[in-house]
């Protein structure tokens, strides 16, 4: 037969998991949702059926629980720790030729219930609004490690100070300047860790700070503190005393803050404009970052024509719509 086996991967999907951290009556919990991705040499299992190499995807799946049960007690481990832990255990495995591992986390984000004006101990409420936490851990067997943690879905509207001029008219164009429109973005943001952090990090066998106690504003699933935490974030958000030491829910909740004060602040003349600041402002509110890519779909609403209706639209009626929508990508590189 024609063709020959080229790049190749596997490993396991969707592997949820829920870990509930019970400090006398106060709880925690973290929910993952888990996807691992192995290479190597695994010719044999594609041409000749023989699997003597394949770690089995029921085994990573396993491995997932077990892993989050080996956690630290008493503290609610941070999704890159747990990341990080699981490259080192398929790296280190014995009997599978594993040459790189990635496993990326999706956090599903829950706070307290308040209650009579108290954060409840053990009720819960999903949070949907603020963003998605997600991190990815790679390592291969030439010692390489790398962190890329992110946002997903970030919904965001500002009813004025934006605008669009000055761009390219030709014969099919139809959209009219304006100079106060309204901007809405869900952004997908994600961002990659200075190596030397990494690398500190797992020499020294700690995957990094930030894992938190049951009712820490650390902890970033159920904290007391809830969205708010990080939003008074200092401009050195992230690294303690030597590269080895990142608090990465400091570091993610600094990278939302920043980015929402630039979203939020200031005139925008274009999306790319707000992009570019946001992707600088993360980077000056978290040195260990090296680099930040940004997603920017622009959610159109369009004003409402009430004139059909006998009526004056003031600015102030809109259609929203999802599709079309431009689309703006960008990198933003640490000098």
């Amino acid at each position: 037969m024609a063709g020959t086996l080229g790049n190749n991967s596997y490993g396991k999907s969707r592997v949820r998991v829920l870990r509930v951290v019970r400090n006398a009556n106060r709880h925690a919990l973290s929910e993952l949702d888990v996807a691992i991705q192995l290479t190597g040499d695994f010719t044999a299992a594609h041409v000749t059926g023989d699997n003597a190499h394949i770690l089995p995807t029921d085994t990573m799946k396993n491995t997932a629980y077990a892993l989050a049960a080996l956690a630290p007690k008493g503290i609610i481990e941070q999704p890159e720790t747990y990341a990080l832990r699981f490259v080192e255990h398929l790296l280190s495995h014995g009997e599978a030729p594993i040459e790189s591992a990635t496993v990326t986390c999706i956090e599903r984000s829950w706070s307290r219930l308040v209650i009579d004006g108290a954060r409840h101990d053990h009720a819960f409420q999903h949070e949907s609004t603020g963003g998605t936490r997600t991190c990815v851990a790679y390592g291969d067997s030439d010692g390489v490690r790398s962190v890329h943690a992110g946002i997903r879905d970030l919904l965001v509207l500002k009813s004025t100070e934006s605008g669009f001029e000055g761009y390219i008219v030709d014969e099919y164009t139809t959209l009219p300047p304006t100079n106060d429109r309204i901007f809405s973005t869900s952004m997908d943001i994600l961002w990659a860790y200075r190596d030397d952090t990494v690398a500190g990090s797992v020499k020294a066998g700690t995957f990094g700070a930030g894992s938190a106690g049951a009712g820490s504003a650390g902890a970033g699933v159920t904290a007391d503190a809830g969205a708010d935490a990080g939003a008074d974030a200092s401009s050195n958000a992230g690294v303690g005393a030597d590269a080895g030491e990142i608090d990465w829910a400091e570091s993610w909740h600094a990278v939302r803050a920043a980015v929402l004060r630039a979203f939020a602040t200031g005139y925008s003349a274009s999306v790319q404009q707000t992009g570019l600041l946001a992707g600088q402002a993360a980077l000056d509110a978290v040195p260990a970052i090296e680099r930040i890519s940004l997603g920017l779909p622009n959610k159109h609403f369009l004003p409402v024509d009430m004139t059909r209706l006998g009526l004056e639209n003031r600015n102030e009626i809109f259609l929203p719509t999802d599709e079309p929508h431009g689309q703006i990508n960008l990198t933003v590189v640490r000098d």
